[in-house]
């Protein structure tokens, strides 16, 4: 379950960092997809993500120290909430961008 909620948060940073910078000025579709930073900078967010969530389950660990099923379950369900909340922002602001670009 949390791999699946941290995938769909991974795509839809992705989806956001191509909404707020899209690449609309190429010749042909490999150029579209293999000449654009914004990957780069969508995979770097996502590792910053990444290991946000790793220290902050490190520290609660150190302070709260309950079992480490616990600390999945958490995770789990923040992984849940933010991939909810990610991916209703992206549709409503992709929806936004596409009507602007009409």
């Amino acid at each position: 379950v949390g791999s699946v909620c941290a995938n769909v948060i991974q795509c839809a940073i992705q989806l956001f960092v191509d909404l707020f910078h899209p690449k609309l000025s190429w010749e042909s579709e490999q150029q579209a997809v293999k000449q654009n930073f914004t990957v780069i900078l969508g995979m770097l967010l996502d590792l910053a993500v990444g290991a946000g969530l790793g220290i902050l389950v490190f520290l609660l660990y150190d302070l709260l120290a309950l079992p480490l099923p616990v600390y999945a379950g958490i995770v789990c369900l923040a992984l849940a909430a933010a991939a909810f909340l990610l991916y209703k922002l992206a549709l409503a602001y992709g929806a936004k961008r596409i009507a602007d670009y009409e």
